[in-house]
């Protein structure tokens, strides 16, 4: 009522993240000794825009605790940052791959829904261009550069189209329903090492080290579109090694 008659609107305070719960492998590559938290997937609307990002907050983090209070699961988290308003500063803490953080946020209020109506009816998805596709036996997946087609047909960013398409996802490979073929673009190795992928020799680098139980942990772009994800949106990817 007070946001009403002050500013003729409910305010609502954000981090300005997409997050997801914590399963067993995010848990053991953050290491964790217990499957809690919050998993922060990427940035909404953008990271220039997001309160978390501009306060050092990367995907793949874990959130532990948000002011002062310890967050178990998603809708912990939603309710502390519920009880704030827009222009607080909020102390979360996290996990980042084994190593404790600490941000300090200043929240921030959503994009207007004006302002994100975007007409994403009439783009039409390309079909997948499979050339010079290369297999990764160890994930079981086959990927290949992005073709041009899926960047102009799903505006692909500059900052994702330079990494790996997957093309195919073997139901016997650990990357089985974590990978999704000719959607998800693999930009960036976040554990155990970080590194840009840019191409097949570069994730075949990183998992070829890999010993059997650890945990890779992948940034990737997921090029779907919907309502909420007109442009697609960053995922982490954590896939136990087999």
């Amino acid at each position: 009522m007070d946001d009403l008659i002050q500013h003729g609107r409910v305010r609502r305070a954000v981090l300005g993240i997409s997050i997801e719960e914590v399963g067993p492998a995010v848990a053991r590559a953050a290491g964790l000794n217990e499957i809690r938290g919050v998993l922060v997937s990427g940035f909404d609307p953008s990271e220039s825009e997001s309160p978390a990002a501009r306060a050092g907050m990367e995907p793949g983090d874990i959130i532990i605790g948000a002011a002062g209070q310890r967050v178990n699961r998603l809708s912990e988290l939603q309710r502390i940052i519920r009880g704030q308003k827009p222009g607080d500063v909020v102390e979360i803490e996290a996990m980042r791959f084994r190593e404790r953080k600490t941000f300090r946020v200043r929240l921030a209020e959503p994009p207007r829904a004006a302002d994100e109506q975007i007409a994403s009816a009439e783009r039409p998805d390309a079909e997948p261009v499979r050339a010079d596709a290369r297999n990764n036996e160890r994930l079981g997946i086959s990927v290949s550069p992005v073709p041009q087609e899926i960047i102009t047909a799903r505006r692909v960013g500059t900052e994702y189209s330079s990494g790996l398409l997957v093309t195919d996802v073997s139901a016997r490979g650990p990357a089985y329903r974590e990978l999704l073929p000719n959607r998800d673009i693999i930009v960036r190795v976040l554990n155990p090492v970080r590194k840009d992928i840019r191409s097949a020799s570069d994730l075949e680098q990183v998992v070829a080290a890999l010993k059997r139980g650890e945990v890779l942990s992948l940034l990737v772009w997921d090029t779907a579109q919907g309502p909420g994800n007109q442009y697609g949106r960053t995922r982490v990817v954590n896939i136990a090694m087999q």
